[in-house]
């Protein structure tokens, strides 16, 4: 059984989180980034991997690439392909990769009004267009406003992020909702990036996490879909997370965007 007693002491560890308000009585809660120790699995395999004593350049190992497709059929339903899965650094990396890749300033990125600063910094970073969603309180859920969405008809609007359960507030879009989302940007093929790095962190019961890319093969061939251990096994400093962008096309200029920048996880 884990232990969610023990709360280690973090001063003098260099920690983003807790560094910035020392010395004043704040408890640090501005980011995701938990107090309590790994599962003592993780440690394990970490101190296997370090026996060998050799930290050379490595790769994506096959049965990381199967344990992934085995988790999204089993919690999710989704048959994905392990050619689908690219591997990046981080979810903010991939964010900012999928705006650049766009390569067009006039591009107009929609993004919720109201999300954690990564999602609606990265379309200016990367030189597009900035298309706030406004945000509307539906029975305690804060949520983008789908209709407002439809009725955008600007040609240039290229692509949605997506923050799915929503971040701040936690918000979990039902099956319904993401339906709407899919319809109301179908007309204008507008790809959707959807950051789902909170998708097993949901803790009501009878709410459970829909990838919208699952939904229909129309939206999984214009979509990327990015989760992480990071937020859900406390692994954040390792940088590791992934892509699933089932589109050929969209994978080859997400690749392509990322060579001389990223590096390999």
């Amino acid at each position: 059984m884990y232990n969610f007693d023990q709360c280690p002491d973090r001063t003098n560890t260099d920690s983003v989180k807790c560094d910035r308000y020392t010395d004043r009585n704040i408890l640090p809660m501005w980011v995701a980034d938990m107090d309590f120790r790994v599962a003592p699995q993780i440690t394990d395999a970490i101190a296997t991997r370090l026996e060998h004593q050799v930290f050379g350049y490595t790769h994506v190992a096959d049965s990381l690439n199967a344990l992934i497709v085995e988790r999204m059929q089993r919690l999710y339903q989704w048959s994905i392909k392990p050619e689908w899965l690219v591997w990046v650094p981080g979810v903010v990396a991939s964010v900012n990769i999928a705006c650049r890749f766009l390569g067009d300033a006039s591009a107009g990125v929609l993004s919720p009004a109201v999300v954690y600063p990564n999602i609606t910094n990265a379309p200016e970073l990367n030189g597009q267009r900035l298309v706030p969603v406004p945000m509307i309180l539906q029975n305690r859920r804060w949520l983008m406003d789908l209709e407002w969405i439809s009725r955008q008809t600007d040609i240039d609007n290229k692509m949605l992020l997506l923050c799915n359960p929503h971040n701040p507030g936690g918000s979990v879009y039902t099956r319904g909702e993401l339906t709407s989302l899919v319809e109301s940007t179908e007309a204008q093929d507008m790809i959707i990036v959807s950051d789902e790095v909170h998708c097993d962190l949901i803790l009501q019961q009878g709410i459970s996490h829909i990838p919208i890319a699952s939904l229909n093969n129309n939206i999984e061939q214009r979509s990327i879909t990015l989760m992480a251990a990071s937020k859900t096994f406390n692994l954040a400093g390792l940088g590791c997370s992934f892509a699933i962008i089932p589109n050929p096309q969209l994978r080859r200029n997400f690749r392509q965007a990322c060579k001389g920048i990223i590096s390999h996880v």
